[in-house]
């Protein structure tokens, strides 16, 4: 049985988005990694914006050591499942995270979570699914999987998500509005440096500081405290594993270079995180320079959605604009027409070349595009030489 529902999970999984690519050897992966589940509490977190952030803030408030903090992804490499088991603080039980972008009803099937997260619901993955609601729709099917007493907890402020309180049991809902359950407070933005700000829970109060930007980065310190209140986990472990995060590579990895600070948040992308890296390089000091490529999966829309980060990139103050690939052309078309420095290249090397007459000491510069887009080898080139 066992067998059969893992099979089934991941040939479901590589049939509705990629056919060609299905074989035995996710199978064992799966069902090595998945096995030891009846030892294990659960917890499922699920939203590509910010999840991977996420589960490292997890991580930490689980008090899981520097050492032991990879994901593993057996899925041939597509960032679609990511695990790790953690031991307890009181090493006397252990606990089951994981993380998972896409088709989420088969594999929450298979490890039936106790707790299941949704971060938000936004427009990455849009093509496969036509609409906000169609994701919605298949990404709050893990609360299928969840139990009589298990616990959902989604993101409050979401217009999407909101509308699921009244219709799940034992729904606990963050943000920063004043209705939810678990609530931000006295948020301060201390630029690069951080965020400052106040957990709100029933009757208790976290003072906290995440040594990383960005409002986004509030909302995945308030998930991580609703997710660890709900495990027991005490309010200062809470507070210590937010102020303990450091980006990973290529998530809003800040590098002060001996020239210039570089963003490199060149691992993913999608239309409100690049918008928000955006308006965070925007705000630094210096010149900012934008290095954006392609963000994919967005379907028809796609040209739509990079025309966005054109507009983006003139609102905020942009100095220059660089792209790559051609959808990023949209954007590069309305940053040139409102005067921005702007060029385009259809390859890294090119832009590469580029960088050594246009890059000055004090810029400030942000690198960031959807994963398959591969800007990473120009983030890398920008520490070496800059």
């Amino acid at each position: 049985v066992y067998g059969f529902r893992v099979r089934h999970a991941v040939h479901e999984y590589h049939r509705r988005l990629h056919p060609p690519a299905c074989g035995k050897a996710a199978y064992y992966y799966v069902g090595i990694y998945i096995r030891p589940k009846a030892l294990f509490n659960s917890a499922n977190v699920f939203g590509k914006r910010g999840s991977y952030c996420l589960f490292f803030f997890l991580l930490l408030l689980l008090r899981v050591p520097p050492a032991a903090q990879k994901a593993r992804r057996p899925l041939f490499g597509f960032q679609q499942f990511k695990f790790a088991a953690l031991p307890s603080e009181a090493q006397r039980q252990g606990y089951l995270l994981y993380s998972i972008h896409t088709l989420p009803s088969a594999l929450a099937d298979i490890v039936r979570p106790t707790i299941g997260v949704i971060t938000n619901i936004g427009e990455a993955h849009i093509e496969f699914f036509g609409t906000r609601d169609g994701i919605l729709k298949e990404k709050s099917d893990i609360f299928k999987y969840i139990g009589e007493s298990g616990r959902a907890i989604v993101n409050g402020d979401d217009d999407k998500l909101c509308t699921l309180r009244g219709k799940l049991k034992n729904v606990l809902t963050y943000g920063l509005n004043a209705d939810n359950d678990i609530r931000g407070e006295n948020v301060k933005d201390m630029g690069l440096e951080g965020m400052r700000f106040d957990i709100v829970y029933g009757g208790g109060r976290i003072t906290a500081t995440i040594p990383s930007p960005g409002i986004h980065m509030v909302m995945n310190s308030l998930c991580a405290a609703a997710v660890g209140l709900t495990l027991g986990i005490e309010p200062e472990l809470i507070k210590q594993g937010i102020e303990s995060y450091a980006p990973v590579e290529g998530r809003m990895q800040i590098i002060k270079t001996q020239r210039l600070t570089l963003l490199d948040d060149s691992f993913n992308a999608n239309p409100t995180s690049m918008a928000a890296a955006i308006n965070i390089a925007c705000r630094a000091s210096g010149r900012t320079v934008l290095i954006l490529g392609d963000m994919l999966e967005l379907g028809e829309k796609g040209a739509e959605y990079h025309r966005n980060m054109g507009k983006k990139a003139v609102e905020c103050g942009a100095d220059i604009m660089i792209g790559k690939g051609p959808l990023m052309k949209n954007a590069c078309e309305e940053t040139e027409r409102a005067g921005i420095e702007t060029m385009h290249f259809d390859t890294s090397e090119d832009i590469m070349r580029a960088l050594d007459n246009c890059l000055r000491d004090g810029d400030t510069v942000l690198v960031k595009a959807s994963h398959g887009t591969n800007l990473k080898d120009v983030a890398e080139y920008i520490k070496a030489n800059f």
